[in-house]
């Protein structure tokens, strides 16, 4: 069994490598996005020692001074201060004050496996992603987004934003992931359409509003196979954000979505 903690889309484990995984990639299988995204982040850590800080992880603007992601990419990007850069086209580089992870986040499992950065000066001009209201169910349509390997022969990197459609499959489907996929606080993903892979952990999940047909932020990318796979029996999974709100709540003060994009 080949997992990573998700960084990019596509793959097994964690997609963005937590201490005690292998790091993730990017979309694979999926294109280049035509939609303007301005609330996606990209956070930099650095991948080797001595290296200068790079992308190794995805995020989302959900208010003026606060970045969702994955509890384990904020150790990947510990060591670089928490850069980001926030936007798809023309990024806006930020500094993040601090990162705050779930408190009962356990890296050896990937149990509540979300966190919060705290940019140091709130952002203007860029309107946040709404969170959703809704539950996502079997056969929802979903779409993720990362800068990940999108290439799993080569392991190359995307310089442009990827995305790659998917849906939500049963929970049993992700048993091939036991001990790190948990069916109460994620959802299955299929990958026959295309995958996250290393460096799109952290990214956005969204889903259609059934009431406004538009998309919200439904779950963050969370792990899958190693190689990120798609068209395979390796499906991927992300953290439910509907779990989290009451925590997220708590923290940022976050009451509702800040409204469409």
């Amino acid at each position: 069994m080949r997992l990573f903690a998700v960084a990019v889309i596509a793959g097994a484990l964690l997609f963005s490598a937590p201490a005690t995984a292998k790091p993730g990639i990017q979309v694979v299988g999926g294109e280049v996005s035509q939609d303007k995204y301005q609330w996606i982040v990209s956070i930099e850590g650095t991948p080797q020692r001595g290296g200068q800080p790079a992308h190794v992880c995805g995020g989302s603007l959900i208010a003026a001074r606060w970045v969702l992601t994955a509890a384990h990419c904020l150790d990947l990007a510990q060591s670089a201060g928490y850069p980001v850069r926030i936007g798809d086209r023309d990024a806006v580089a930020v500094k993040a004050r601090q990162g705050i992870r779930h408190p009962a986040y356990d890296p050896l499992t990937l149990s509540n496996d979300i966190g919060l950065l705290e940019l140091a000066e709130p952002v203007t001009g860029i309107t946040p992603v709404a969170l959703q209201n809704f539950d996502m169910w079997e056969t929802a349509a979903a779409r993720t987004l990362g800068w990940g390997v999108h290439d799993n022969v080569t392991a190359d990197g995307s310089t442009q934003l990827r995305q790659a459609d998917s849906e939500v499959i049963q929970p049993a489907s992700c048993a091939w992931a036991a001990g790190v996929f948990h069916a109460d606080q994620m959802y299955c993903f299929s990958s026959e359409r295309g995958s996250p892979c290393l460096f799109d952990s952290g990214g956005p999940v969204l889903s259609k509003d059934p009431a406004t047909s538009r998309w919200r932020l439904t779950a963050i990318v969370a792990g899958g196979d190693t190689y990120c796979p798609h068209g395979t029996d390796y499906p991927w999974f992300g953290i439910n954000v509907g779990q989290f709100r009451s925590w997220i709540t708590s923290i940022t003060g976050l009451l509702h979505a800040p409204g469409p994009f």
